[in-house]
């Protein structure tokens, strides 16, 4: 019961954190449409303020979208998500025994080896007997604090992909310079490939972490009399 409080709590940080995100690419999506990319930038801002209140009132409905995803973002499969993160690569955990655990010397590898073996070889048995150490350590501040920016920065990264496929059909149409559309898919593009990139290493070192403790716990019980 706890645990499902916790991880409540984590969705419930989530869905704050994502409408901060919303409201930045609303600004964001707002000057860069508007704003005249020249020299005299004090004007381009006195012009970009003087129309703001008319162009956010046309653009309403899509910021509504916008806002409505950052709610039901939970509704989206996580198999959606970490494809999104991951792409053909596969989950960690379902790489967690033939790549992870071999890359990081903080993880016992004799012990696992000993109390596990044989370890599993195939995607989906290396994924669920990684994720049943999640659930044994998540409650431990470490494992919780890993999990925790992990599931944010995957959120984020739905929610990116999101606003990048919404956001280009609308300033492809709206009439705005090239410079300031290119500016924006640019920007928006990068938004994506970034937070995709901090999602998975933040993911990986989720398994890592995870492997690591349970070697150490079994080490620990193997130590004692």
């Amino acid at each position: 019961m706890f645990r499902d409080r916790i991880q409540m709590s984590y969705k419930a940080q989530n869905k704050i954190n994502l409408l901060f995100v919303c409201f930045f690419n609303i600004s964001f999506f707002l000057i860069v449409t508007e704003i005249q990319i020249n020299f005299r930038f004090t004007d381009s801002l006195k012009s970009l303020w003087s129309d703001l209140p008319e162009k956010f009132v046309d653009l309403s409905p899509f910021y509504a979208v916008l806002l409505m995803m950052t709610v039901i973002s939970g509704m989206f499969s996580r198999n959606l998500k970490e494809c999104l993160v991951f792409w053909s690569e596969g989950r960690p955990g379902e790489r967690a025994f033939s790549h992870f655990m071999l890359k990081d010397s903080t993880i016992n590898v004799k012990v696992l080896s000993q109390y596990f073996h044989p370890l599993p070889t195939e995607p989906f048995e290396q994924n669920a007997l990684w994720y049943s150490w999640l659930h044994e350590f998540d409650m431990e501040p470490r494992i919780r604090q890993v999990y925790k920016s992990y599931l944010f920065a995957r959120e984020w990264t739905l929610f990116a992909a999101f606003i990048l496929i919404t956001s280009t059909p609308i300033v492809i149409l709206l009439s705005i310079p090239l410079k300031n559309i290119l500016l924006c898919l640019t920007i928006l593009i990068g938004q994506y490939f970034i937070i995709r990139f901090v999602a998975r290493v933040q993911g990986e070192q989720l398994v890592k972490s995870v492997m690591s403790r349970k070697a150490s716990s079994l080490t620990l019980n193997k130590n004692q009399p």
